[in-house]
């Protein structure tokens, strides 16, 4: 009976032993799986991050290459304006060009009647004092 009992107990201590070991193995495997789900868990995180700083990194540069766009489309618009200036103020000064020479054709040809209408006083007044001279002549003559 006693060894009966002692079998029983050993028995019972083998039993108790294992279901210790069992209850050990998972605790270790719980252990275990929550570290690894950690570890995925920050994975995860780290990735999501470098996912992010990815994603802001491109929003940078794509406003840095608007603001580029922006800046050389004013640069080309200032640009045409400038041209535009220029233009015009070359048009506004043939303009002034081609008014100056009318008013100095118009002057020339003012000049020109004047002088023409000079010429034909002088050669008037000089067929005048002929035709006086002709008659003073004649009388003369007719006197004698």
């Amino acid at each position: 009976k006693h060894q009966l009992n002692l079998l029983l107990s050993r028995k019972k201590l083998n039993n108790l032993r294992h279901q210790l070991n069992l209850l050990q193995s998972r605790k270790k495997l719980y252990s275990l799986k929550h570290q690894l789900n950690l570890l995925q868990s920050r994975k995860k995180l780290q990735n999501l991050k470098n996912q992010l700083n990815l994603l802001q990194s491109r929003k940078k540069l794509y406003n840095l290459r608007h603001q580029l766009n922006l800046l050389q489309s004013r640069k080309k618009l200032n640009n045409l304006r400038h041209q535009l200036n220029l233009l015009q103020s070359r048009k506004k000064l043939y303009s002034l060009k081609h008014q100056l020479n009318l008013l100095h054709s118009s002057k020339k040809k003012k000049n020109q009647k004047h002088q023409l209408n000079l010429l034909q006083s002088r050669k008037k007044l000089y067929n005048l004092r002929h035709q006086l001279n002709l008659l003073q002549s004649r009388k003369k003559l007719y006197n004698l």
